[in-house]
This record gives C-alpha cells, structure tokens and sequence, in this order.
C-alpha cells in the first residue's frame, strides 16, 4: 500500500525509527544506481564511524553513517558520493555533524562528485541551504567549478528526479528519489507498522502543513478501509 504523502513521509522522520528508513533507503538507492551505470562502474554503500557524545560517557558507542560511494570499475577512483543525512550528523555540536561536515569540506576539494539528500526537517543544515525547504537535494560536480545544484522540496511536494553525474564519456544517470521512496515505503511494509492516529513527530508543523496532513491521513485511512471491505 502506497503512502498517505505525494514525497516524503513526515511519520517515518521519527528519530528511532529512523536508522531503518535510513538503512532501506540506502540500499534501494545502490541498487536503482547499480542497475544504471553498471559495467563501467560500481555501486558499494561504505560507512564512516566515530563516537557517539550525545549519551553519558559509560553509555558512549560507535555509530555508523552510511553511504554510498560510485567507482569506475576499472581504475578504482572514487567519482560519485551520496550522502542521506542522519539526526545524528544534523545534531548542531555533536561529532557525527563534525564527521559529515569534515568529509563534505574534503570532497569539495577534489573532482568527485558530492550529493546529498536530507529528508529531515529537523537539525542543523548547511548555510547554502538553509531555511529554504522542508526537504532537499544537493548535488556538487566535482567538475563543476565549486558550483552547486540544490532540488528544494516541501512536505506537499513528490520527491524530484536528480542528476548522478559520472565521468567522461558517460553522460550523468538520473536518479527518482520519489520511486525509491515509494519502493522502501512498499518493501517495509510501512503502512501496516506506522501509527498514523498519533501527530506527526516533531518538528512541529506550520499550521497550515498540520491540517493538510491531518486531511491526507484521514483519506488515506479510509480509502485503506474501503480496500479492506
């Protein structure tokens, strides 16, 4: 079953569930990839690590931030990154938004390709983006003279198509971010697990986006009922 939002699901951005939708959307988004540039390249999901500091020292642990990393098949050089943001790199303070920002700033500085997709509307973003949106994507060409293409998504908006360049002679792939939503969203099997009586997680919504969501549940609902009968 489909989910109640035409984009993003504003349900699934609670922080406990969210290592989940994290780790599914990751792995449908390689695949989609693999599927696209594959023999010339490959499609591997990496991980950084580091630890934590947002629990007492005794409690302290590893976390793991994955992401995805595009080779050329032949010559091993790194030429695409995607990054899905995590409240723990958009914590303002915390080591894992230090990691993040400390990996952004290297990639900047060489010819790979840097995308980033952040489908949270809470924690701390990047100046270039700020307060633009609820959601975006973010593609830096490592090419590309140090400009910037940012896709600016709204709650009520369907995910966008986005650009996944490569290197010469292969023209860039596109990637739809709604369709691999749609997929992990059916895989997940989300609709039977999330409790769409309750509010939205924070943060709290304007009030105008509370009561479209308010009325997207409630058609939802019954139209799964008109289903089920």
């Amino acid at each position: 079953m489909d989910s109640p939002f035409p984009g993003m699901d504003p349900y699934l951005e609670e922080p406990s569930g969210w290592p989940g939708v994290h780790h599914r959307l990751i792995s449908v988004l390689g695949d989609v990839l693999t599927e696209q540039v594959a023999p010339h390249y490959t499609v591997n999901i990496e991980e950084r690590v580091y630890i934590t500091d947002d629990e007492p020292e005794a409690r302290q642990q590893a976390a793991h931030d994955r992401f995805l990393a595009i080779y050329d098949r032949r010559s091993r050089e790194l030429v695409t990154t995607l990054e899905v943001l995590s409240p723990r790199n958009k914590a303002r303070g915390s080591r894992g938004r230090s990691a993040f920002l400390a990996k952004r700033e290297a990639v900047f500085s060489t010819r790979t390709h840097w995308i980033e997709l952040d489908l949270l509307r809470a924690g701390e973003r990047p100046e270039e983006v700020a307060g633009q949106s609820d959601h975006y994507a973010l593609l830096r060409r490592g090419d590309g003279g140090g400009r910037l293409a940012v896709w600016y998504v709204d709650l009520r908006d369907a995910l966008p198509r986005i650009t996944v360049p490569l290197r010469d002679p292969h023209p860039a792939v596109v990637l739809d971010l709604q369709q691999a939503f749609a997929t992990l969203y059916t895989r997940a099997r989300y609709a039977d697990d999330v409790d769409y009586t309750r509010p939205a997680p924070p943060p709290p919504l304007r009030p105008a986006d509370a009561a479209w969501v308010t009325q997207r549940v409630a058609q939802w609902r019954s139209g799964a009922a008109l289903d089920a009968g």
